[in-house]
């Protein structure tokens, strides 16, 4: 039995609003902002390379909407899908372990240690903070990890080498 958690056979979950259509205000289930350029174009990029690909929303969470608002959902999703994309896309808003999320919303944390990489809206105070305690770090341990790896010396006894092991 293959492993769910398998990264070779992800799924990309593209969250619908804010993220692959603008955001309406107020919220109006019953009205799907225009879409977003860029995203429309990295969708349209994983459609090309045959990426498996479905459209994650809460739209069509069982316990936030009625049966008929989910239904609405799901054919103004599926129509506004095939507005701009040119094809319908399985709809969901249950997680699986095969998704890899493109949200507006997320925050990347990393595996198994609760650490904060990436947050989506961030001041600029928490950017620098951010940048000083995490980013600065790993990138001067990546360089010296190459500057080592180029010189032929054995990395094991560094204690941030496995983030690397894939270069």
């Amino acid at each position: 039995m293959a492993d769910l958690y398998e990264t070779k056979n992800t799924v990309k979950a593209i969250d619908f609003d804010g993220t692959l259509a603008k955001e309406v205000k107020p919220y109006d289930n019953k009205v799907a902002g225009p879409p977003i350029k860029s995203t429309i174009n990295l969708v349209k990029k994983f459609m090309k390379d045959n990426e498996k690909i479905v459209i994650f929303t809460s739209r069509v969470c069982r316990t936030a909407h009625t049966t008929l608002e989910i239904r609405y959902a799901r054919k103004l999703i599926s129509a506004w899908c095939k507005q701009y994309l040119g094809r319908v896309f399985p709809i969901t808003a249950e997680k699986h372990p095969r998704f890899e999320y493109w949200d507006n919303k997320a925050h990347r944390v990393e595996t198994n240690t609760g650490r904060i990489l990436a947050q989506s809206i961030l001041t600029k105070q928490d950017r620098k903070m951010l940048d000083q305690k995490y980013y600065n770090r790993i990138l001067a341990s990546k360089k010296a990890y190459l500057k080592g790896r180029e010189e032929g010396k054995a990395w094991a006894e560094d204690k941030n080498w496995s983030l690397y092991a894939e270069d």
